[in-house]
């Protein structure tokens, strides 16, 4: 899946619209700071935090740890409780982006809660485009990873290995789509 540069576009779109405080909802609890991600190869959390980060730098920004919120069950409640957390202990972020998109229904679900309005108080990006994304209100702009291309080559691939195939090693990566909705509002 592109979990990394995803992202990074993602957040860099975000950032070029003039954003600067982003908040990112997903990472792991033991995650306080750049040392515990930057060295990582693989897990999605870190992965993706990796690219949050690099985005911010890449425009000379440095990346406040604070708004990098920790979550356990990456579904709705998990989000409503993330943002509680951010929202009772931070000035609330001009973004937030959700490492999937029911993080994502959860937290838009909370902030309306709390009388911001999305977009126009804070912009809201999920990740996975799940069909629930187009029904929310605001409509959730999300990452599409492109599942179904990811799948048919995972099963084209086990398949050739089950008949014994023979070559080096190969991966592959699916393209992304950021799909645009109502809860974020990107730059061109």
């Amino acid at each position: 899946m592109p979990n990394t540069e995803a992202v990074r576009f993602a957040v860099g779109r975000l950032l070029d619209t003039g954003v600067r405080t982003i908040a990112v909802i997903g990472a792991s609890p033991d995650m306080h700071g750049w040392e515990d991600v930057r060295d990582q190869r693989d897990g999605t959390q870190s992965l993706r935090i990796q690219r949050y980060v690099q985005a911010q730098e890449e425009r000379g920004l440095t990346v406040d740890w604070r708004y990098v919120i920790p979550l356990l069950g990456w579904n709705q409640h998990g989000g409503v409780q993330a943002a509680v957390s951010m929202l009772d202990s931070l000035p609330c972020p001009q973004a937030v982006l959700c490492l999937n998109d029911a993080i994502a229904l959860g937290a838009i679900h909370e902030l309306q809660r709390r009388g911001l309005r999305v977009p126009a108080d804070v912009q809201l990006i999920g990740f996975d485009n799940v069909p629930e994304s187009e029904y929310s209100v605001p409509a959730l702009t999300t990452i599409d990873p492109h599942v179904d291309d990811y799948a048919k080559h995972a099963v084209d691939m086990l398949i050739e290995r089950i008949e014994e195939y023979s070559w080096p090693a190969r991966t592959y990566t699916t393209d992304f789509t950021v799909v645009e909705r109502a809860s974020a509002k990107l730059a061109r």
